[in-house]
């Protein structure tokens, strides 16, 4: 990306980057709180954004351009990692933070990988510890079935639209994360069984989490799980959404929720016009995501890139 792009991405943010990084109300997370992060700045909020890396220099994602500062934290569900490790098309939470006029700013960057798994072959496919694969146009899992793979992308019900099938190291534990649902028979992400660690397990319904352990017979035995995706001090203070997914159905107003995300819609929300859509929303954050606007986004990885890559342009339809 050269130098000229860098204003025409931070531009198609939610209304301004300005309104997304600076709103003045704070959320209470469902996420057990970390302490890994520096508190906020001065009392700012931060923004959290969900969906996949356009680039990695600059940290580009949703259309919006990030600076990295010394004190940015890069991590993954196994511990910290380098900035050089990412790649385009993984799947990521951020938590950024605004400062004046200065552009916004990365405070916490988790590569959060929905699958990691032996890649299997079913009927329809791909799967991965029992979670079905669909492909975004153009991606390959270019790897045999029986292989070991780590799979971005987005949720979509019970699937994974894969971004990226990558190879993942041999003996590596397996991962899923995504939103979990509590039951009298069990536990369930995508309909796949999720056991129980010792004590309690801190993941509420629907609610999101990491789950790393082991896929066996149609089951995931869990050795550790990390609740909620943005953690730390500085999520505290989580005061706006940037996120790219999915609608599934919710049995509670309005009606719907982001699939794999783990907060909910207020009950304002008119999400029905973009039903069936992969979608980009925006809008505060006040204990629930209270969505005001959504880009409409291609499937196509390149068609996208571009849409965000310029002022307005897509379908942008008010959610309020």
């Amino acid at each position: 990306m050269s130098t000229a792009d860098k204003p025409d991405r931070r531009k198609v943010t939610v209304g301004a980057a300005a309104l997304l990084l600076s709103a003045a109300i704070p959320g209470r997370l469902q996420a057990q709180a970390r302490d890994d992060l520096p508190p906020p700045e001065g009392g700012i909020g931060g923004t959290g954004i969900v969906g996949l890396l356009t680039s990695v220099q600059p940290l580009s994602i949703n259309g919006l351009v990030l600076a990295e500062g010394s004190d940015t934290l890069f991590r993954d569900a196994f511990g910290q990692i380098s900035s050089a490790s990412l790649r385009p098309g993984q799947s990521v939470t951020i938590l950024a933070r605004a400062v004046g006029d200065a552009p916004p700013r990365a405070v916490l960057v988790d590569r959060t990988t929905p699958l990691i798994g032996q890649l299997e072959r079913t009927e329809a496919g791909f799967a991965v510890n029992g979670v079905a694969l669909r492909p975004e146009p153009g991606v390959r899992p270019g790897a045999a079935a029986g292989t070991r793979v780590a799979v971005s992308g987005l949720w979509d019900g019970d699937a994974v639209v894969a971004s990226r099938i990558d190879p993942a190291p041999e003996g590596s534990p397996d991962v899923i994360a995504g939103t979990l649902e509590r039951s009298l028979t069990g536990n369930r992400i995508a309909g796949v069984p999720i056991g129980r660690v010792s004590g309690a397990m801190r993941v509420p319904d629907h609610g999101f989490g990491t789950f790393i352990g082991r896929y066996d017979d149609g089951r995931f035995a869990v050795s550790q799980v990390s609740a909620g995706r943005f953690q730390g001090q500085g999520a505290r203070s989580l005061r706006a959404l940037l996120v790219e997914g999915y609608l599934e159905p919710a049995d509670r107003s309005p009606g719907y929720r982001v699939s794999g995300l783990g907060h909910s819609f207020d009950r304002a929300a008119r999400l029905a016009p973009v039903a069936g859509e992969r979608v980009l929303f925006e809008g505060p954050y006040r204990s629930t995501f209270r969505v005001e606007t959504g880009l409409v986004l291609p499937e196509e990885a390149g068609a996208r890139r571009r849409l965000l890559a310029r002022e307005g342009g897509g379908r942008r339809v008010g959610l309020r």
